[in-house]
């Protein structure tokens, strides 16, 4: 068996592709769990779309990338040639940029390390998965991959070790999905597009990001909910001076203020997706999910707890 969380942005969205830090949460209920046994063919199938793809064959149009991340995974075990049948059950929202994909390749790498007796550690299992993501993100920065190994609450940033961070308080975050699906490959290729034809501004636009991850570590270290929120105000702000956001993401996150949030901004690529709405308590979270109901294609509130960071795959 294996297992890889979902997860969400708070800051640093693209920035991070970029070499710059993003703080991330993992969603521990909502996660993939993966099975895997030989096999007389190499077999996924994952539930509860009903997707069934076989290595090396040709299906449906809609099931390529899926097939073909597998058989990038399935290259990385070339001394155990052994098909197998794997078979995947994932509750992460697919397309709403809380880390779905990630999360089914942690799961498969974990389910397959266990068959083929490899003792892999979290960061190994991340690294590895990243054949996974690269097919459905083209340039992914490794935080999603990261955080569905590692779980927690932590700061990632390329080419340095993850750390994970000491709550002070419980966040209470509402996620509201839209009703338009994360474009992540597109959002990503869009930025580097604005990068290399106006480098000045959008290179400002990543410092700023970058400096509002730090100032929210400490905010998040010390307890202080209001200046989280500010910052995650602040982090929309920049990233829809990228023309990330969308008139609905701009609703839900309005609402989400006028209902009470302490900060509200869009998570993950933009241009779909969903939004983070943070709450001072369970009642306020409440309020906003209340509020964001007849908005969104779902609704629901996530706790990170300060003794969140390793839990059991079980």
């Amino acid at each position: 068996m294996g297992y890889g969380f979902g997860k969400i942005i708070l800051l640093g969205e693209h920035a991070v592709v970029y070499g710059h830090p993003a703080i991330a949460a993992a969603l521990d209920s909502h996660r993939a769990e993966a099975t895997a046994c030989r096999s007389t063919d190499s077999v996924l199938t994952i539930e509860p779309w009903g997707k069934t793809v076989t290595a090396g064959a040709l299906g449906p149009p809609g099931d390529t990338a899926i097939r073909e991340a597998f058989e990038s995974l399935l290259r990385s075990y070339d001394n155990n040639t052994s098909p197998v049948f794997v078979s995947v059950n994932v509750n992460v929202p697919a397309g709403a940029g809380l880390g779905c994909s990630a999360a089914i390749g942690v799961a498969i790498v974990r389910a397959l390390d266990e068959l083929f007796h490899i003792d892999r550690a979290p960061a190994d299992v991340a690294a590895l998965s990243l054949g996974w993501e690269k097919v459905f993100h083209g340039n992914p920065s490794g935080v999603d991959s990261a955080v569905a190994a590692h779980g927690g609450l932590v700061r990632f940033a390329k080419g340095h070790s993850l750390a994970l961070l000491h709550i002070a308080r419980p966040l209470h975050i509402v996620i509201a999905l839209s009703n338009v699906g994360a474009r992540t490959k597109e959002m990503v290729a869009f930025v580097a597009k604005q990068l290399s034809r106006d480098e000045r501004r959008v290179v400002s636009v990543f410092g700023g990001i970058g400096s509002l991850v730090n100032k929210a570590q400490g905010a998040v270290e010390q307890g202080d909910l209001e200046t989280l929120g500010h910052c995650m105000d602040l982090n929309h702000a920049l990233l829809s001076s990228l023309l990330l956001s969308t008139p609905e993401l701009e609703l839900m996150c309005a609402e989400a203020r006028l209902a009470g949030a302490l900060g509200a901004k869009l998570t993950g690529s933009g241009g779909g997706g969903a939004i983070l709405a943070l709450a001072s308590s369970s009642s306020c979270a409440q309020s906003i999910e209340e509020r964001l109901a007849s908005l969104s294609r779902q609704c629901f509130t996530v706790v990170v707890h300060a003794s969140s960071h390793r839990k059991s795959p079980c």
